[in-house]
């Protein structure tokens, strides 16, 4: 009976070692996919100001020829 219960507790320990694993694995792709999503963010961001920019600096352009 005791072995019984050993044995049922050393799986146990193993099912909740292979449970972590997989909980830290998926845990770091995850971190991982939210850095790619950041920085996708970021650069449309940049882009999004860049594309600003240009259209102040080209509305700048039609004033000034206007005027």
């Amino acid at each position: 009976k005791e072995q019984i219960l050993n044995n049922v507790r050393n799986l146990d320990e193993e099912k909740k070692e292979e449970i972590t694993k997989i909980l830290e694995k998926k845990k770091s792709q995850l971190i991982l996919q939210i850095n790619v999503s950041l920085m996708d963010m970021k650069i449309l961001l940049m882009v999004t100001m860049r594309l600003l920019i240009m259209r102040d600096e080209m509305q700048t352009i039609q004033t000034e020829n206007i005027h």
